[in-house]
């Protein structure tokens, strides 16, 4: 497909073809966080974007090149802040957000026809410049005669579903077929998607009350139910967290009870049975009760990521109105502790406020190596800018 440009002296408010709606994020060091050149917000108005010009002090910065790296036993640096920088406001009657597409953030719109409308981050330094891209071409068709109500698209990685509270299941989209004949949804929130893995987390009602339960689908091929004596699930997240360890097991599931680590899972191949690592878990809650000792607010979102381009992986994690972060050390070099925490929790900002986070994300919108944070609450989608 062609690129499109767009004549400055030409009204900004047709749409694309196919009923696809595009914002072009220009994510420069030299323009804004967000542009304010788009074709139309989720709720069909002309403001949905919060915008703000970028200064050299707001500047995603470079790690200095005489950085070195830090000690084994404290994988501290080079810390990094999240600054907020945007949000796009959401109505949960009139449209949905189903997840980041790697740097595209996608929605799902009520009306007629029911269409998918989708934001297109690029990091071209021309403000004016439209891509239609073959990824967002190639997404599937936008469910059609369905309660908007009741039915939430999801998307994770490459991979479409549908979330029905019509009839309790978990389909892929296109195709509708379950995931998991035996898996009965019980939510949807919480949901856990990946904006690159094909890695889908959502809550399921236990065979007894006493139980919390989850389907985790790894990837394809890879789906599986888990259940544990413990209360309902509040935040998941997968990634690899032991990738300092040579462990080759792949993926980790986290799951998280209000402020208790349910279970760390281990993926070891395909089809086989997630195995819980005590040790890791344990080692992980006590980071978590080191934060905040005494405390009992739950943890609501959680994401696997390396955020600061050092060696160690991080868990990012949102609980009682603050971003937290842990770095796993490894079995092999910790002496002490095997995550360390670090020293300043985020507190998130007023644009936040009143609002009930659902989910967490962390992808690479300025193309230089360090993720940005992608923040959902039931009003808005917020992007928080990676920054020393």
């Amino acid at each position: 497909m062609k690129t499109a440009w767009l004549d400055r002296n030409r009204p900004r408010n047709r749409l694309l073809p196919c009923g696809i709606a595009l914002l072009s994020l220009t994510l420069t060091q030299c323009d804004q966080f967000l542009t304010d050149y788009f074709w139309e917000c989720p709720d069909g108005s002309r403001d949905c974007v919060t915008n703000q010009s970028m200064d050299s002090s707001s500047m995603d910065q470079a790690a200095p090149p005489d950085l070195k790296m830090p000690d084994p036993n404290t994988p501290l640096g080079p810390l990094r802040k999240f600054e907020w920088r945007t949000s796009i406001p959401i109505d949960a009657t009139k449209v949905k957000y189903v997840g980041m597409k790697g740097t595209m953030p996608v929605f799902w719109m009520n009306g007629t026809p029911q269409k998918w409308v989708v934001y297109q981050a690029s990091p071209l330094p021309d403000m004016d410049m439209m891509i239609p891209s073959a990824d967002v071409m190639a997404l599937p068709a936008a469910p059609v005669g369905v309660d908007f109500g009741k039915t939430y698209p999801v998307v994770s990685g490459s991979s479409f579903f549908v979330l029905s509270t019509v009839d309790a299941k978990i389909k892929t989209w296109p195709g509708n077929m379950e995931v998991l004949k035996d898996a009965v949804l019980a939510g949807p929130p919480p949901v856990f998607r990946h904006p690159e893995l094909d890695a889908l987390v959502v809550k399921t009602k236990p065979a007894t009350p006493d139980k919390s339960a989850a389907l985790i689908h790894w990837g394809p091929g890879a789906t599986r139910a888990y259940e544990k004596t413990g209360a309902e699930l509040t935040a998941m997240a997968v990634g690899d967290l032991d990738a300092a360890d040579v462990s080759e097991t792949g993926l980790e599931a986290i799951l998280l009870t209000g402020n208790t680590v349910l279970a760390v899972l281990h993926q070891f191949m395909p089809r086989s049975i997630p195995v819980d690592d005590l040790l890791l878990r344990d080692e992980l809650q006590g980071a978590v009760d080191r934060v905040m000792p005494g405390q009992t607010s739950p943890i609501l979102a959680a994401f696997v990521a390396h955020l600061n381009k050092d060696s160690f992986m991080d868990v990012a994690y949102i609980r009682n109105g603050q971003l937290l972060v842990t770095s796993y050390k490894g079995r092999a070099v910790a002496t002490d502790k095997m995550f360390e925490n670090w020293p300043v929790p985020l507190n998130l900002p007023d644009q936040l406020s009143g609002q009930t986070v659902k989910s967490l994300a962390a992808v690479d919108l300025t193309s230089d190596g360090l993720p940005e944070l992608v923040v959902e609450t039931d009003k808005a989608v917020h992007f928080f800018l990676n920054r020393p």
